[in-house]
Parts: structure tokens; sequence; C-alpha cells
């Protein structure tokens, strides 16, 4: 008789037991999951006997991780990257007269109520498993072999939909590459041979800790969410001064800056305060946060996915008002400047001038300055007057205002527009003659641009401007969009448009939450400029001894220089004993040094790759990580940051290796995750650093070192990092404020040395260097 299950509650530990899930001893469950890897997903196991670790959470349950081999970040042919970092199987062993289809959604909506971690930045498989259970009468004594119907899998993808996935699509998952046929070697019998490919793939050989790593790694966006949707208890120190900072922001104009360490929660308050103030917007400076915090609000909120998607995306109405409107205005203040310029703009769309005595460009360098395009045929013509020209690369006219008209009758024109302006790109047909025109056709804009006219006639322009103004800022108003960010490298969610900058999303006059706000910098628009001169209130939160890009971050002084800001401080970082951070400010020689406390280790080795190598393979922590601090700029030009594994050939080096000057190969050496440290003599290397967007990977974490890049806003228990011969004490003479490079190295030793919450191992190139974290550490009471 088949189960019913529709009712069946899952049993979580400690409760009286249901008849659900089936159990298995270890050796049973590591024959059904060899099977299901081998022969489902075409993963090898080699002579692995065991998978899984069970989810102490859930009864019955057994979680299983699958993540990319380190050969698929780094070589081509084996294929795209995943495009999250884990794919998590669940393995449910029932009864194979219980009807799955009865309780797989049970199942996942308990996981996610449960363990929301497992689906952020994830894959979720539950694989249930069909045994002969308690249940069956005549099976008693039963000796199964496991087989591809034993198993049904139900999959939890990038679209967050569930639904059941087939053995022919898990079959991928394992596959290797078919873009490069395998290579041919000579045999020990002279015959020839194929070189096996590389799997993509691998099955994570602790799960255990890789569970507690998934936890770890996604618990500030966890949080996150549940404090936007009130359900995080918040701490004294947070609750406290979320109180005050609230009180603050609810006069007109406030501004309020609130500065505090990693860990103090800081962001728990900027996102608390999202949710309290329906008008704000929260600006994320950081990308990846920002992605896997849609992520966690697709798992975690109780909010269908248009109202998520509200959250993170602008409306397509609201594109086409901003659009529509900022073109508008463009052509409203090109008018302001010379009174015929829409007339001569409506002309050239009605009637556009001969092709062939249009002006072209050419470019040209003033008084020493960067090369700038100008308009040539200028002779005659003065400041002020219009002209048309034909685009660069394009079959498209253009009507400009002359800024200047320089020597050899060229001038330079003035900055009207965006790229992409649909009514300033007169298509003239044939190749290269498609513009893009957002939401109006090419058809529509005479009509649109005569409208404009017959307003800037009739009521006067500055009348005209400020009601296209106040359209902007009314449809911004009503926009439900809360969260963006500030990488250009990602569309989605930029808080303004690249094509043209100054089409903004975010509202003039909303409450503007800025989380890391020391990263505010030049970035397409100036963010520093664009937070002084806004309406609205401001509430930013950050740390400036966090600042790391030196060619974008400015810090927080300069937003708030003389705008009023009321200054709160955290001192603490939650979690985390606060002597830490004096004792690194006492390291890095800015701050008196503390007690530090028993429960942080520090150990110092001096010029000892191998031993630093050695400490990390002994480790018992889940979440360590080798590191460095690097930047441009930080080395002198052809040297190599990297940290020395073996002395000699490993078995691992192929014959690319000895192609590579120094012997500087990934097998003998831990390179940089990133490549911006690179000399030219190194094979070219991808970013993995923006390509591979995971943290304390399996496959990463002995293989790379980290940069105070990847490792902000994370926290690891152990950090292995490498001074190197280049960083010396005189380093630690600049002030940790400054702007010199010698600054920025410590703004960076700061960050990698703060993310270890119990480990710090440090080996340190120069003696001297060397010699004073010694001292410190051990005025500190440590012995390192």
């Amino acid at each position: 008789m088949q189960a019913e299950v529709d009712d069946i509650p899952l049993r979580r530990k400690g409760e009286k037991p249901h008849m659900l899930f089936e159990s298995l001893d270890e050796n049973k469950l590591g024959a059904y999951e060899k099977h299901y890897f081998e022969e489902v997903c075409r993963i090898p196991t080699g002579n692995r006997r065991s998978f899984s670790t069970p989810l102490t959470q859930i009864e019955g349950l057994h979680f299983a991780c699958v993540q990319d081999t380190v050969e698929r970040l780094i070589e081509t042919e084996h294929g795209k990257l995943s495009t999250f970092q884990w794919r998590n199987f669940i393995f449910a062993p029932i009864d194979r007269n219980v009807n799955e289809h009865d309780m797989y959604m049970q199942v996942f909506d308990e996981l996610r109520s449960t363990l929301p971690s497992l689906f952020i930045r994830s894959y979720v498989y539950v694989v249930f498993v069909k045994v002969y259970g308690s249940s069956a009468l005549s099976f008693a004594g039963f000796e199964h072999e496991p087989t591809t119907k034993d198993f049904v899998t139900y999959y939890w993808n990038t679209k967050y939909d569930i639904k059941k996935i087939y053995p022919s699509d898990l079959a991928e998952i394992g596959r290797v590459s078919k873009t490069k046929p395998p290579e041919a070697g000579e045999g020990s019998d002279g015959q020839l041979e194929k070189k096996p490919r590389a799997q993509r793939v691998f099955i994570v050989a602790d799960p255990r800790a890789e569970l507690q790593r998934i936890q770890d790694a996604n618990s500030d966006v966890i949080d996150a969410v549940k404090a936007f949707t009130g359900n995080l208890g918040l701490v004294k120190q947070t609750a406290d001064m979320l109180d005050d900072i609230e009180s603050e922001l609810e006069e007109p104009g406030a501004h309020v800056l609130l500065e505090g360490p990693a860990r103090s929660g800081k962001t728990i308050i900027a996102m608390s305060l999202l949710a309290s103030d329906p008008s704000a917007q929260m600006l994320l400076m950081n990308w990846y946060f920002y992605d896997a915090l849609k992520n966690a609000f697709k798992v975690w909120a109780k909010m269908d996915e248009e109202e998520i998607a509200r959250l993170f995306e602008p409306s397509e109405k609201l594109l086409r008002e901003m659009v529509v409107h900022e073109a508008d205005l463009a052509v409203l203040r090109a008018s302001e400047l010379n009174p015929g310029f829409i007339d001569a703009l409506v002309e050239m769309w009605r009637n556009p001038p001969d092709t062939t005595v249009l002006r072209g460009w050419k470019k040209r360098s003033v008084a020493g300055g960067d090369p700038e395009w100008h308009i040539t045929q200028c002779q005659g013509l003065s400041a002020g007057d219009l002209v048309y020209v034909r685009q660069r690369d394009r079959n498209v006219i253009q009507l400009h205002i002359i800024e200047e008209v320089v020597d050899g009758g060229m001038a330079r024109p003035m900055k009207l527009f965006g790229a992409d302006n649909m009514y300033n790109n007169r298509p003239l047909g044939g190749e290269g003659g498609n513009v893009a025109f957002g939401p109006l056709g090419p058809d529509r804009i005479p009509e649109r641009l005569e409208g404009l006219r017959s307003l800037v006639r009739s009521n006067g322009l500055t009348a005209t401007i400020a009601r296209k103004l106040k359209t902007i800022a009314d449809a911004l108003e009503a926009s439900a969009q809360r969260f963006f960010h500030h990488d250009q490298d990602y569309q989605d969610g930029l808080w303004f448009d690249k094509r043209n900058p100054s089409t903004r999303f975010i509202s003039d006059s909303a409450t503007l939450v800025c989380d890391e706000a020391q990263r505010l910098g030049v970035y397409g628009v100036d963010e520093i400029e664009w937070v002084r001169k806004r309406h609205g209130r401001t509430f930013l939160c950050g740390d400036d001894f966090q600042r790391l890009n030196r060619r974008g971050d400015r810090g927080i002084t300069p937003v708030v220089d003389g705008m009023g800001f009321s200054v709160h401080h955290l001192p603490d970082s939650i979690g985390i004993p606060p002597e830490i951070g004096q004792l690194v400010k006492a390291m890095l020689g800015e701050a008196e040094v503390p007690a530090a406390p028993q429960t942080f280790t520090i150990k110092l080795m001096l010029k000892d790759d191998l031993g630093l190598v050695k400490e990390f393979a002994r480790d018992p922590h889940g979440k360590k990580h080798y590191a460095m601090p690097m930047s441009a700029g930080f080395y002198k030009k052809e040297y190599c940051p990297c940290i020395m594994r073996s002395r000699l050939r490993t078995d691992r080096c192929t014959d690319e290796c000895d192609e590579i000057p120094y012997g500087i190969c990934r097998h003998r050496y831990i390179l940089p995750l990133s490549p911006l440290s690179d000399p030219s003599w190194m094979p070219k290397r991808d970013d993995l650093s923006r390509n591979y967007k995971f943290f304390c990977a399996e496959a990463i974490m002995p293989e790379f070192a980290l940069s105070a890049y990847e490792l902000i806003s994370r926290e690891v228990e152990s950090v292995y990092l490498k001074i190197p011969w280049q960083i010396t004490l005189e380093t630690l003479r600049a002030p940790m404020d400054g702007d010199d490079t010698n600054s920025w190295i410590k703004r960076h030793l700061y960050v990698l040395m703060t993310r270890a919450t119990a480990n710090l191992v440090i080996n340190v190139e120069d003696r001297r260097l060397y010699e004073h974290l010694k001292r410190t550490c051990e005025d500190a009471g440590l012995e390192c």
C-alpha cells in the first residue's frame, strides 16, 4: 500500500520519528551514492566509498557537494565555468513504495526554511533513493544492487524553479569537454596513446567542512535579508545605534555617517534603515554582495519572483520615461545655449543636408593634453555656431554646437549629449545606419521634436525644463527598485545608465543608504560629487581603513567634508574580540599595543614559504586561505608575487611548466588568483578573481593566494599571509590614511590581517619588518 505523506512533517532531530526517510547504514548509502555519481552524473569516483554527511538539522537527509575543478577554471578547453559555486546534492532514502512526487515540494520547502544557505550561489539536487525499506513486507534480508532506476532527482535551478531532472541532463555535470580533442602521446611500447581529459568537476572530499563553509559564506546575505524583512534579532550594540540613527534621519535633509570596523553591524543597520523607510534606496559597493543578496531574497524572503525583481531591477516603464525625458532635457538645454538649435535639429530630420558636404572628425591634441576628436572644415565659423557632422563610425548625421575654433580650421564641439542620444543620431541609410532609439522609433522622432519646439516657443525654456525635471523625479519616486550597485562590468542593477551616465536611477530626493561608502569614487560617474549635490536624506556607512582601489576609491572624507554630517562610531566587531583589530593596528604602527585575546593565535616566519605551506596543510580549519597584498604599483615591474611550495619539479608539472622563466608554474608555486601583479614574462592568465567569484572553495584554497580585493567583507578562520621582501619596515612609517603607495599597502595589509578570526600565520621576507611584528606580538603577550 502506498504511504500517505502529504501531511507527514519532516523529521527533525529530537522529534518523534516518522517513517518518511529510510535509515541506511554507511556502506549501503555509499554504494547508492557511488552508483549515482558514477552512472548517472558520469563523475569518476575511483576507490572512494563515502560521499556525504548527515544533515543534522533534518534527520534522514544526507549532504554531498560537487564543484568545478581548478583545471576547468584555468584551462578554457574544459568548458564554461558554472554559474554557481556549489552543486549541492541532498540524498533522501525513501521506501520504494512511496511516491516522491507527493513529497518533493515539502522537502524543498523544509530545506529552504531550515538551511537557506544551501540555495545561495548554488544548484540544489534532491535525490530520492528508492530502497527496499521497513514497510516492504517480503524483502527482509534482500540484497539489492543499485540501478539507475532507483533514483529520482528534483532540481532547483538558476531560474529558481523546481523541476524533475533526467539522467541524460545529469550526465552533463561530469561530461568532459568536446571543444578540444585529446592529445596523443607515445607510450612505453612505442604506440600512440590518448591522453585522458581532466574532469570538469569533482566531489568534495570533506562534505561536513564544506557544509559549514556554505553556511558561513552565505550567513551575511541571509542576515541582510532577515534585517530587511524584520526577522533578525539585533544585538544591543546594533539595536541602540539603529534607534539613534533612525531618530536623526527623521529630519528633512539629514546627513548621517556611521563608521566602524569590519563585522561591526554596519550592513545590518543599513538594511534595517532601508526597510523602515519605503522611499529609501540602497547603493551597494560590491557587485558580488548585490548578486548574492538578490539570490538570497529568492530563497528566504516570502515574496514572489516579480516582487523581488522590482527590488533589484528598474521597470521598463521607468526606463522608457527616463530615456525619453533625459533626451528631451538635453535638447532643451542645448536650445538655451543656441536658440536655433531645436530648429536645426527638426530640419535635420525633415530635410537632411547633402551628405557630400558633411564635415568630418580628426583627432587633435591641444595645449599638450590628450588627443581629442575635433570637427574639420570649420574655417570662418565661431563659438556657438551650429554644424552638421557625419558620425565617425556610423552612417549617421549629428548636429553640434561649436565650443571653440582652433588652428587649422578645426573646432571643438560642446559636450551636449550621451553617446546614444536618440535625437542627435539621424540615420542616412545603408550599412552602419542602425542606431539605438530606445522607446521611440526613428519615425516618431520628428513629431516628438516638433512637440518640444512648440513647448519652447509657447512657454519658455525655463518652465519646460522644470516640467521635464519634475517628470523624471516623479518617475523615480514611483520606482519600486531599492537595490543598486556601481560595478560597470554589470549593467543589471547599475545605479546609472552606462551608455548615458546622466540617466540615473536613484532618486535625488529619496533617502540614500550607501554601504561600504569608502569605495565611492569615479566609476563612470563622479560619485562623490553626486552624493554631495543630492537633496534627499543621506546615510553612509563604511571604514576608510578599508579603501583598496587607488584608482577609484576616494574614501568617506571627501563626501562628508563641510556637509554637516552627524558622525557615529561602532567600536567593536561582533563575535570577534576587539583586541584583534587593535593588535593589527599596533603591528602596522597605528595604535598602542593591547593585551591580545588568548583565543587568537599569530605565528610569524622569516623567509620560509615552505614552512607557510606546511602550516597550511596541517591546519584543521575548514575556512583558510593564502593571501598576499596585491595591487597596481605595489611591486617592481618584473617581480612576480608568489609562494613557493616545492623547490623541485613536481609530479603535476608538464612540459609547459619548463618553458616558464624561473620555473614559476602553478604546481611549484602558489600564484595570485588575480593576474593583476603578473610580470610581462609570465604566460597570460585569465582573471580568476573576476571569472571565479567564489570563496573558500576546496579547489581554490590550497591552489591560489587571494588579495584584499577578494577577501574584503569576508571572514576566514585562518589566513596564511606572505609579505614579500619589497614591503619593508619603511612601509609602516606611512600614515594609514595617506595617499602614497605605502599607505595603500598598509590598508591592504590591515584588511588581510583582520580577516582571520582564529589564526594568522605571516611569512615576512624583510628581516627588520619581521622583528618589528614579532616584538609587537610579544609585547601583547603572544608566543609567535
